[in-house]
């Protein structure tokens, strides 16, 4: 059985779209219920928020710059905490800034592929 490569836009598509959906819920919340704007979690949870949000962006473009700086940026950020929150029981939130490191370095590896 061949794979269907006529589905890759569509996945690129999704994948962006769920990593913005899961930028925004997790840092949205965090950002907008902190009362001192400048403490490290939410310069950290907005830097994530508007990587999540220009690499969706980056997907309407031609060039590959944007895709290319919000997922270094991404990847950065997701591995930071996988850092920050590891420990030898994997919470849902490692496993979800795992994912969000795993869709990062895809794009970082693919850019803007069409």
């Amino acid at each position: 059985m061949k794979p269907v490569k006529s589905f890759t836009p569509l996945a690129l598509w999704v994948l962006r779209i769920m990593i913005l959906l899961l930028v925004y819920s997790i840092s949205f919340p965090i950002i907008f219920n902190m009362k001192p704007a400048f403490e490290i979690a939410f310069i950290f949870h907005l830097l994530f928020l508007i990587a999540g949000i220009l690499l969706f962006i980056g997907g309407f473009l031609k060039k590959h710059t944007i895709t290319l700086i919000s997922s270094i940026a991404l990847t950065t950020l997701s591995f930071y905490k996988i850092l920050d929150i590891f420990t030898l029981n994997f919470s849902y939130l490692w496993l979800l800034y795992g994912f969000s490191f795993a869709t990062a370095l895809l794009f970082l590896s693919i850019g803007n592929k069409k």
